[in-house]
């Protein structure tokens, strides 16, 4: 209910709407996860009350819906720059990397890390890079794929970065995994994982912990 009065502007959600949420769903079958109905209840209540103004197939109204990579990378960021005492930032305009011309025409490629951590920008160096990935990554084989491997070893690289981390959502207990590239004999990149079964206090103070250990800043 909270993240939808602070996401939705024009959505009015509180815990008492759970008993018509759930009546909503009385002759539906019995879902495995009993927050279910209350999630599909709130998702109906959004889209019946967002107040949009199309024209063209195109929302002119003041609405929006939150991207949920980017909450995930929010998130992930909000919980170390509060845990740890090193500073957690990140760039507010991308950095150009390279460009190229065609037609006489300049194409400019730039990037930004999601998360730095202890960045000067004196010598435009970062302790440590961590890159949030939200995906599912119950099929353990998805964890660390090749493109998110490239872009995190690039930050690193270019950023003069000791330590490099991807970090995922998670539902259960999964230990912090460390990634070796053949390639790159002296990386140091990990896999973290933030477990959302655990209380909300509990998982932020479990991943800023496995990020101390992992990049030595105990």
């Amino acid at each position: 209910y909270a993240l939808v009065n602070a996401y939705f502007e024009d959505i009015d959600a509180i815990p008492s709407d759970l008993p018509m949420l759930l009546l909503d769903y009385k002759n539906k079958i019995n879902y495995e996860n009993v927050k279910y109905p209350t999630v599909l209840g709130l998702a109906i209540k959004i889209l019946n009350e967002l107040k949009l103004n199309m024209k063209n197939n195109q929302i002119l109204g003041s609405s929006y819906l939150v991207n949920s990579n980017n909450l995930f990378e929010s998130y992930a960021r909000k919980v170390l720059s509060e845990g740890l005492s090193l500073p957690v930032t990140k760039w507010d305009t991308p950095k150009q990397m390279g460009k190229f011309q065609i037609n006489d025409k300049d194409y400019i490629k730039s990037y930004v890390p999601d998360i730095m951590i202890d960045y000067h920008n004196d010598t435009d160096s970062s302790l440590a890079i961590i890159d949030a990935k939200n995906k599912d990554i119950s099929n353990y084989q998805e964890i660390g794929s090749l493109a998110d491997l490239y872009q995190i070893l690039f930050y690193c690289y270019s950023l003069n970065s000791t330590f490099g981390g991807l970090v995922y959502p998670y539902f259960g207990s999964l230990e912090t995994t460390r990634i070796n590239v053949d390639s790159f004999k002296e990386s140091n990149i990990f896999a973290f994982n933030i477990d959302f079964s655990k209380p909300i206090g509990v998982r932020n103070i479990e991943f800023v912990n496995r990020v101390k250990t992992a990049f030595r800043l105990n």
